[in-house]
């Protein structure tokens, strides 16, 4: 129930931005009516709320990940792979998605999932993830919500900015 009110509240949220957008056919540039600055610092200030919510329930559960630049969290718990994912490599991956409750959205361990690193459609975050792998390796990874899917969530099972705990082993590199 809870993934139908965030899904109707983030469809309401893009009607009433929507909303407030004018189209002036003869004008050479868009203007939203919105402060540019105001937004960036808004999304900053959202992207460091996740991040330091992230660290908390890394903490509360004594767990311990790198970081990346863009904020991914992995920890790789069987390695010793020998083909990594480079930009532009087929790769098939098996995984279970969580929620940071514990939440179970997606359990694809049984199946391998294919896609070409950098061109196919999947997150942001999956792309960089499989990247920080090599074959035979299996990694916890958080992706935080902005390089996975975001303000729109996934309906019905991911809501809106929710950070995804992928359980991953990257099969197959080509």
């Amino acid at each position: 129930m809870k993934s139908h009110r965030s899904a109707i509240s983030s469809i309401a949220l893009l009607l009433l931005l929507f909303a407030g957008i004018g189209c002036d056919r003869n004008s050479k540039s868009f203007n939203s009516g919105y402060d540019k600055d105001a937004l960036m610092d808004g999304n900053k200030r959202r992207m460091a709320f996740e991040s330091k919510m992230i660290d908390r329930y890394l903490e509360e559960r004594d767990l311990e990940m790198f970081k990346t630049e863009t904020g991914i969290r992995y920890a790789i718990y069987h390695g010793g792979g020998s083909d990594s994912a480079r930009h532009g490599a087929m790769v098939g991956i098996s995984y279970r998605i969580y929620l940071l409750d514990s939440t179970l959205v997606e359990d694809r361990y049984a199946k391998t999932e294919r896609f070409r690193v950098g061109y196919d459609d999947v997150t942001s975050g999956l792309h960089e993830a499989v990247g920080l792998l090599a074959r035979g390796d299996s990694a916890r990874i958080i992706i935080p919500s902005y390089m996975a899917y975001g303000l729109t969530g996934k309906a019905p099972l991911i809501p809106s900015n929710a950070p995804l705990l992928y359980d991953l082993c990257l099969v197959e590199v080509e």
